[in-house]
Formats: C-alpha cells, sequence, structure tokens
C-alpha cells in the first residue's frame, strides 16, 4: 500500500475491516450516490473552506469539491466504482449509475500534489490522473477518466516464497525469482487467487491517458493486479507487437502510484524502471540481465533516448 490514508479510504468504501491511520481523512457514503459539494463526510458544510491562514500548507488553495465521470473506453458509464482524491489528506466517493462522481473537499490543498484515482476493479482497470496548479475551488474534468476492461482470467502470482518461475497473459511474460513475495493492494487483500491473478489489457495509443502520451510511449499496457508490489525485480519479455526493430534499446516505464514517499509525489507519472532491448529475431522485448519490474501497475514501453 503506497498510502495508509488512501488505503483507509479505500477500505472504508468497499466494506474491508481492520485498517487504521492518524492521518486526517474524509470519506463520502459507501453507497452508489456520492457526496454533493454542500455537505462533507462529517455533516459540515463545505461552502467555503475555513482553515485559517495559518494552518494553511505553503501554497495551498481552497478546493470545495473534485467532479467527473468514469467510463470504460466504449464511453459506457462505469457505476459504483472507488474514487479518491488523495495528496497529504484523502477524500473519497463511489461514482454513480451515470458513472458521475462528486468528491467532496472544503480544505485547502496543494493541488498539484494530488492525484484523482479512479479503481475500476474487478472488472477494470485502476488509473490516476494527476491535478496541474489552478485556482478554480470546483475542480471540474474536462473528460471522462476512462479504464480498460481486463481479461477475465489469467495465471495466478506465486504463492510468497516460492520457487523461480514465470507466468504469462497475453503479450506479457514476468519472470519470478525465487523467494520473492507480494505485498497486495487493500483492495485485493485476503481474497486468495481470486485477486492475485495476473491479467494484462493492450491498450492502444489513440486511448491512452495524457501521462502516457507525455512519457512518448511506444506501447501501453494495463495490469492488475494493481499497485502489487514484488520484493524482488521480475524480468519482463514482451511480445513485439509494434514491431521495433531486432536489437532497438528500450526503457520499461511503470506508472507510479506513490502519493507520499518522494517529493513532489510521483503518483501519476510514468517512471522508467527497467532497460532491454529487441531479441535478434524481432519477436520480443526482454529485459536486459539483472533489470526487471517491481510494481504491477501501468506497463509502457518506449525506445531509449526518444
Amino acid at each position: 500500500m503506497s498510502l495508509r490514508m488512501r488505503a483507509f479510504v479505500v477500505s472504508v468504501l468497499l466494506g474491508v475491516a481492520g485498517c487504521t491511520t492518524s492521518a486526517p481523512v474524509k470519506v463520502a457514503d459507501s453507497g452508489a450516490a456520492p457526496l454533493d459539494a454542500s455537505s462533507n463526510a462529517d455533516g459540515q458544510g463545505a461552502s467555503a473552506c475555513s482553515a485559517p491562514a495559518e494552518q494553511r500548507p505553503p501554497g495551498a488553495t481552497c478546493v470545495l469539491s473534485v467532479k467527473g465521470t468514469v467510463t470504460d473506453f466504449d464511453s459506457v458509464p462505469l457505476p459504483d466504482v472507488v474514487v479518491t482524491f488523495c495528496g497529504q489528506q484523502c477524500y473519497g466517493t463511489r461514482s454513480d449509475e451515470k458513472g458521475a462522481f462528486s468528491v467532496t473537499v472544503g480544505d485547502f490543498v496543494n493541488r498539484e500534489n494530488y492525484a484523482i484515482h479512479a479503481d475500476g476493479r474487478p472488472d477494470h482497470a485502476v488509473d490516476y490522473y494527476r491535478l496541474a496548479k489552478g485556482d478554480a475551488d470546483t475542480i471540474v474534468l474536462d473528460a471522462p477518466i476512462r479504464l480498460p476492461r481486463l481479461p477475465e482470467g489469467g495465471p495466478v502470482l506465486p504463492e510468497d516464497h516460492a520457487p523461480a518461475s514465470s507466468i504469462t497473459n497475453g503479450d506479457l511474460t514476468l519472470g519470478i525469482a525465487a523467494d520473492t513475495t507480494f505485498e497486495l493492494d487493500i483492495a485485493d487483500f485476503g481474497k486468495g487467487d481470486t485477486n492475485r491473478t495476473l491479467r494484462v489489457a493492450a491498450v492502444a495509443l489513440t486511448m491512452v491517458p495524457t501521462s502516457a502520451l507525455t512519457a512518448k510511449l511506444d506501447a501501453v499496457y494495463a495490469l492488475a493486479p494493481s499497485s502489487a508490489k514484488a520484493s524482488k525485480p521480475m524480468s519482463v519479455t514482451l511480445k513485439n507487437a509494434f514491431e521495433l526493430k531486432a536489437g532497438t534499446e528500450v526503457e520499461l516505464l511503470v506508472l507510479s502510484d506513490d502519493y507520499f514517499f518522494t517529493t513532489p509525489p510521483t503518483v501519476g507519472i510514468y517512471q522508467v524502471a527497467a532497460t532491454g532491448r529487441v531479441s535478434s529475431d524481432g519477436k520480443v522485448i526482454e529485459t536486459d540481465p539483472g533489470q526487471g519490474i517491481s510494481l504491477i501497475t501501468w506497463l509502457g514501453v518506449r525506445q531509449k533516448g526518444k
């Protein structure tokens, strides 16, 4: 779990027991209807941000609410999706039957250090929408957050401390070192094989979020179980479906889910996790010896130096 605060918000919205946090948290009703900007989680009015100046984070601006919609790649609304607005604090709700959400905030925040997290489990991917600086007290997304559908099945991650192995789903094979352990996201923890299943969806570049375009990726894949972390780097073999030339050097990037442990937060930004190259026969892309990824999330590939 990259952030205990977000884990707690998700646990409340999903009805998961046993999580605690000392951080400030505001959570909307766990039903399908999200909160309105006129009411926050503890019943207090959110018509204005009321923190005195000496208690506001430096550079913070008032945010009353964050509004938008969640759909699939066919523009079909996705109801009951857990949506959180997280940074130094977390706020959360669920999307309604039209895929609309309204996360009530009513506080001063450094919005450029926050991200909207739309959690499409179990059928769709998880994604992050990074915010920029601004002055509007109500943030309204100008386009839906679109979540690709994941395959229904796949191989299960090996048990912790298992012998070395490899698992394949779609275009992707992960090489897993002996004695590797996996830390699952709070939304998948304790659900056995159901949420330890590796699922891989190739995503057309015409459909990817802005974050992938900014990273100049040649290919993008949405992976599950989202935010699962391996204790040892996993080697990657990918089908060269986008026809890079044999021997081409590449970088493999993962979409960060880190709200809290880097300054500024890297959540919603693609980061280089490993290097690799196209095989001599041009059929696959393979990570270089000793290289690999540790986080299961969105995976991107780009030519080195691009």
